[in-house]
């Protein structure tokens, strides 16, 4: 009885009177399927993790190998453009000029002799008599000389002055004694008119003298009147309009000019010949049938000619309804009668200039590569090479 009471008791606290936790068995398959697909997931995400990481290592190695190349040859690309730099200072470099020599102290002059108070020829100064001496077919200056001597006292008293000058500062090249150089007359001389009658005329004074640019360069007063003269052609073509009747004044303005330098100043004469294609022969009846028109008014014709093509490169480029007035007054100005030489016009002044300027309306070639064709085709250098 005892032991059925005690098998009894066992069989209530295994069937639920008492709470116990049931412990899986170790040979669940469900448990194992599970724990296996975990483990394997992990394992392939930790898998992928190693291959983005070695990926990214081996992409930023080629990025930093990529820029080690591109520094190397940025580097060997600037030592060789320095490299060519110190060859072409090398090749063009400006020998140094050699420093000037000191300037030598000024010599002192040499004392004054006193100058003789006798008229008598026999005891003359050694200055007035050494150059007669030396030179027996001229004087010092190449005119001849007479023999000075006591049987010709009147000559010899010409040399001597009636007052003694002050010595100036020139000392002669045959003796110590000093000398006054001539005072020359700084009187302006008087320019003779020309005469109105239409007809230029050329003075005995215009014969064998230099041109107007020669002259201008020696004689002040006449290289400011040239500066006048070009300045107001310049300001009146620049005037020009195409407005109708708005340029009348202009071309007024510039045949007084050219008329001026024709018929009032004057100036050397200059064969018309030069600037022409052909020398015409002389018309009867016309104007100007001489040999010879005055330099200046060609010198101011020919500036003329030149503002005339500044004005069609500047203002026609940008405003070509400009290209008209211009031109009118060109010819205009050119088929005045008494611009004329010899019944003939003098344009081929102006055509020399435009040829110049474009000589490619003329049937000019040239490369613009090289430095002769580019001279031959108008182009014009100014620290570089422009198209004019």
């Amino acid at each position: 009885m005892a032991s059925n009471h005690s098998s009894n008791i066992e069989d209530e606290a295994f069937n639920g009177n008492y709470n116990f936790i049931p412990v899986p068995s170790v040979y669940d398959d469900g448990a194992r399927f599970d724990n296996r697909n975990a483990e394997e997931s992990k394992q392939l995400r930790a898998q992928h993790e190693i291959m983005a990481e070695e990926e990214r290592l081996r992409v930023e190695e080629m990025r930093l190998r990529i820029e080690e190349d591109r520094v190397k040859t940025e580097r060997k690309n600037a030592l060789a453009e320095l490299r060519r730099r110190e060859l072409e200072e090398e090749a063009r470099k400006i020998p140094v000029v050699p420093p000037k020599p000191p300037t030598p102290p000024p010599i002192a002059a040499p004392t004054p002799a006193p100058a003789p108070n006798t008229l008598n020829p026999q005891v003359l100064p050694e200055t007035f008599q050494k150059p007669q001496q030396g030179n027996d077919s001229g004087g010092l200056f190449g005119a001849p000389n007479k023999q000075m001597n006591g049987n010709n006292p009147q000559q010899g008293n010409n040399f001597l002055p009636q007052t003694q000058p002050p010595p100036s500062l020139q000392t002669s090249g045959f003796s110590n004694t000093r000398q006054e150089p001539p005072k020359e007359s700084f009187a302006k001389p008087s320019t003779p008119q020309q005469p109105s009658s239409g007809t230029w005329q050329p003075s005995s004074s215009s014969k064998g003298s230099p041109n107007s640019r020669s002259e201008g360069k020696q004689n002040v007063p006449f290289k400011k009147m040239l500066g006048d003269y070009r300045r107001a052609i310049r300001q009146t073509c620049g005037q020009l309009t195409g407005e109708r009747g708005a340029n009348k004044e202009s071309l007024m303005k510039i045949m007084n000019l050219l008329k001026e330098t024709l018929f009032k100043v004057q100036s050397p004469g200059i064969d018309p010949s030069n600037y022409m294609a052909s020398k015409p022969n002389p018309v009867e009846g016309a104007m100007n049938n001489g040999d010879q028109l005055p330099s200046l008014f060609i010198y101011i014709l020919n500036f003329f000619s030149k503002s005339i093509v500044a004005q069609f490169t500047t203002e026609a480029g940008v405003r070509p309804e400009t290209a008209g007035p211009v031109g009118i007054i060109a010819v205009q100005i050119f088929t005045t009668p008494e611009f004329m030489w010899r019944g003939t016009s003098l344009i081929d002044i102006l055509m020399a200039k435009m040829r110049v300027s474009i000589p490619t309306v003329f049937g000019i070639r040239g490369s613009e590569k090289t430095e002769e064709g580019r001279a031959r085709i108008g182009w014009q250098k100014i620290r570089r090479w422009r198209l004019d």
